[in-house]
C-alpha cells in the first residue's frame, strides 16, 4: 500500500500552447530579449527535442533558470527535476528543494507533492513526515493523483498524521476516481478488511476488479483470492 510513496514523478511541462506555434527563431528571438515564457519553451524543446533541436541538458537547464529567475513556476519546477536527477547539471538536492519550494509557494502541485516526497524520504532535507503530509496536502486538494494516494497511506497508518481511516477512505476514492490502480486496490483492502467501513465482498472485489484491470498485479491476485 505504500508504492507509490517510493516513486518520484519528474516531468517537464509541455511548451505554452500560444507560443508552440510560433517558428523557432522567433521563440529564441524572445527568449534572448528576456521573455520568461519563451525561455521556458525553449527550455522544454532542448530538453525534449524537436525537428531540429537536439536533445541538449546543458541547454535547456540554461534558458529554464533564465525564466526560473523570473519568477515562471513551471520552469522553477523543471529546474527542480533537473538538480534532482542531475540533467545538464551536477545533482544537489539542496538546490532541487529550493527550486521545488518556490514553484510549490506559487501553487505547483507537481513541486507540492516532490517536496512531500522528499520529506518523507529525507531527500536533500531532513526527513519530517508531518512536512511531508502538508506538501501532500496541498498537492493532493488540487487534484494530484499520486499525492492522493500517499496522504491516504499516511491516514490508513498514522505516518506524520494522526490514523484516521474516514480520511484515508475519502483520499483514496478521489484517487480511484482518476482511475489509479493502487487506490482501486487500497479500496479494495479497505473494504475487504472493514478499515473505517462496513465489511464489504462484493465492493471489495468490484475494486480488485477495476485495479487488475488498470494493470495492478496486486489487484489481479486479490480479485483471484475474493472470487
Amino acid at each position: 500500500m505504500l508504492k507509490k510513496i517510493a516513486t518520484l514523478f519528474f516531468l517537464f511541462v509541455i511548451s505554452a500552447p500560444s507560443q508552440a506555434k510560433l517558428p523557432i527563431q522567433s521563440i529564441m528571438d524572445a527568449a534572448k530579449q528576456g521573455d520568461k515564457n519563451a525561455q521556458f519553451t525553449i527550455c522544454t524543446l532542448y530538453s525534449e527535442g524537436h525537428d531540429n533541436i537536439k536533445i541538449d541538458y546543458k541547454e535547456a537547464y540554461k534558458w529554464c533558470l533564465k525564466s526560473a529567475e523570473q519568477g515562471l513556476k513551471m520552469a522553477q519546477y523543471n529546474l527542480g527535476s533537473m538538480y534532482y536527477k542531475g540533467n545538464g547539471v551536477k545533482q544537489d538536492y539542496l538546490k532541487a528543494y529550493k527550486w521545488f519550494q518556490k514553484a510549490a509557494k506559487q501553487g505547483d502541485k507537481k513541486a507540492q507533492y516532490n517536496l512531500g516526497l522528499m520529506y518523507f524520504k529525507g531527500s536533500g532535507v531532513k526527513k519530517n513526515y508531518q512536512k511531508a503530509s502538508v506538501w501532500y496536502l496541498k498537492s493532493a486538494n488540487q487534484g494530484n493523483v499520486n499525492a492522493q494516494v500517499n496522504i491516504g497511506n499516511m491516514y490508513t497508518f498514522g505516518i506524520g498524521v494522526k490514523k484516521d481511516q474516514q480520511k484515508a477512505l475519502k483520499w483514496f476514492l478521489k484517487a480511484a476516481e482518476q482511475g489509479d490502480p493502487d487506490a482501486l486496490l487500497n479500496l479494495g483492502i479497505t473494504y475487504i478488511n472493514g478499515a473505517g467501513v462496513k465489511k464489504d465482498k462484493h465492493k471489495a472485489k468490484q475494486m480488485f476488479k477495476k485495479s487488475c484491470a488498470a494493470g495492478s498485479q496486486k489487484g489481479c491476485d486479490y480479485f483471484r483470492r475474493v472470487n
